[in-house]
């Protein structure tokens, strides 16, 4: 781990940690403390020790539902109740991994990585692999893409870049508007303090379900959308409030996720918008930001 660690310190990379982690280095000092230098991905819930009272899992701002059903069948061939807590820990790990759309889930377990292909073909994406795998994938995306793999170099090259990215498509102040009202689908206004982030949200059947605007509340026009949120003193302005991380989601399908990274950019890493038509308009698909210029308008300043 200690180049993917160089890497993470550098911020060309995120390491989480699970909100089971503590639990599990509880009695391991070493571990606990350096946990603490990752922030922590929780799930779509509670969930409890099989003795004890004290939470193994704890609520995030999850754009996924929980698969912990699946992943326990793929890895352990086993449903909730037949697991050991060890195995139940494995599965809330890539579980949390999943619902947060991480790229990787780093891990030495030879059972987790027999299943991994399984995973994926059960619609697992997050990708499972040993520290050695993802090191020689991050390392081929940085030769290839930025052509370099010194830590410097690299790490200027991002500090140079505007201040927020959509999937890996770096923008400064946008505005994403729909051609036939002019109304502001999307927009993100960065200043010295933060992002600040306007947003119209219609769902397939043009009608419009949340409307965010800088420093007033959040509206919600009907039920079934549903917004999770960490508050905190962050450079993210959501509506009245600022937070570290977000996700919008309707009828279990992610709508918007993004999350304050480590190196102060903000990451858009779950995007799909329609227009007051229905007609589908902005999309984050993985690295890719998708955009249907028949309907949009982009104005873009930096």
């Amino acid at each position: 781990m200690n180049e993917l660690e160089t890497f993470h310190h550098a911020g060309l990379i995120e390491i989480f940690a699970t909100s089971t982690l503590p639990f599990e280095f509880e009695n391991f000092k070493f571990g606990k403390e350096k946990a603490r230098n990752y922030h922590v991905l929780g799930s779509n819930g509670y969930w409890q020790a099989s003795s004890g009272t004290r939470p193994i899992a704890f609520w995030g701002t999850t754009s996924r539902e929980s698969q912990f059903e699946i992943i326990a069948s793929i890895v352990f061939e086993s449903e909730y109740p037949q697991l050991n807590e060890n195995s139940r820990l494995d599965v809330l790990h890539i579980d949390q991994a999943f619902q947060h759309n991480v790229d990787f889930f780093v891990t030495d377990e030879k059972k987790i990585l027999k299943a991994a292909s399984r995973l994926e073909f059960n619609g697992i994406r997050t990708r499972v692999c040993n520290a050695e795998k993802c090191l020689e994938l991050i390392r081929s995306y940085f030769l290839h893409e930025l052509g370099s793999l010194d830590t410097t170099v690299l790490a200027d090259r991002l500090l140079s870049l505007p201040p927020i990215l959509l999937g890996s498509y770096p923008v400064g102040e946008i505005a994403f508007i729909e051609q036939r009202t002019g109304e502001i689908l999307l927009g993100f206004k960065p200043d010295p303090v933060g992002v600040a982030i306007t947003c119209n949200l219609y769902s397939d059947d043009g009608i419009k379900d949340l409307s965010i605007v800088p420093n007033k509340e959040t509206v919600h026009f009907r039920n079934g959308t549903i917004l999770n949120m960490a508050p905190y003193p962050s450079i993210l302005l959501l509506g009245n409030v600022t937070c570290l991380s977000f996700s919008i989601m309707k009828s279990s399908n992610p709508l918007m996720s993004a999350r304050v990274l480590q190196n102060g950019k903000l990451l858009v890493y779950d995007l799909d918008l329609h227009s007051s038509t229905g007609a589908s308009a902005i999309k984050v698909t993985g690295q890719d930001l998708v955009v249907d210029l028949s309907i949009i308008q982009i104005s873009a300043n930096g």
